[in-house]
């Protein structure tokens, strides 16, 4: 929620555990945790509730989940589903606002002003180690997974983006659901989302290979833009 500076989480994370454990650590920066659970992927099998545990004298940024006593989680593939809550920032980094310098009063910024907020955008800057400000994760480089994202939008007037095209995008009582296609394995730094108002142009090659650009409405000489990056990328 833009005015309130914050927003609501739901991750889902596919583990393999190749030996017993009675609990399993991921990277949280600012985070309220609402509820954590895991579940086998075996049929039949219930989710277990486990409680969260600060664990700062083990590594900055990182909690720990345990178990109820006594369960011991043994190898095989479980997911993780984590309900929580964030901050929208002010700065360069994690889920922030970008804002537009010709819609704010003297140029000056106003922070979480609904006049300014109404032409801003957020954006993510998840590089170096700044997802886990976003989402509970194994936030490490060298770390690979995939990543399916879906997006509430509120303002149905501004669009999502992100790594990979929308596949289906769901009117809601108030806004838009966006569901995006499933992205490559990649570092966590790499994922990226904005929403916004934008123009959209897009020129397709002979190949079938689309460059698209997401432009502020006011913007001029999209046409050469556009040229040159499907001079560049095709």
């Amino acid at each position: 929620h833009i005015i309130s500076a914050s927003f609501f989480g739901i991750v889902e994370i596919k583990m393999q555990f190749t030996k017993p454990h009675d609990s399993f650590f991921l990277h949280n920066r600012k985070l309220t945790i609402y509820s954590a659970s895991i579940v086998s992927t075996k049929s039949n099998s219930l989710p277990i509730l486990c409680s969260q545990c600060n664990a700062t004298s083990f590594q900055e940024d990182v909690d720990q989940f345990l178990l109820p006593e006594g369960v011991i989680l043994q190898p095989g593939e479980y997911n993780v589903v984590i309900h929580y809550e964030g901050k929208i920032t002010n700065g360069n980094r994690g889920f922030y606002i970008a804002y537009d310098p010709k819609h704010m009063p003297g140029n000056q910024i106003r922070a979480f002003d609904p006049q300014v907020l109404q032409n801003a955008q957020m954006t993510t800057t998840l590089e170096a180690a700044y997802a886990r400000e976003v989402f509970p994760c194994f936030d490490e480089p060298n770390f690979k997974a995939t990543f399916q994202l879906n997006l509430y939008v509120e303002d149905p007037a501004k669009i999502a983006i992100s790594n990979t095209d929308a596949t289906m995008i769901s009117p809601m009582k108030e806004g838009l659901f966006y569901e995006f296609g499933l992205t490559p394995p990649m570092s966590t730094y790499l994922l990226v989302f904005v929403i916004g108002s934008f123009k959209v142009v897009e020129k397709r090659s002979r190949g079938g290979k689309i460059v698209r650009l997401y432009v502020p409405h006011d913007t001029v000489s999209i046409e050469y833009t556009l040229a040159v990056s499907y001079t560049h990328l095709t």
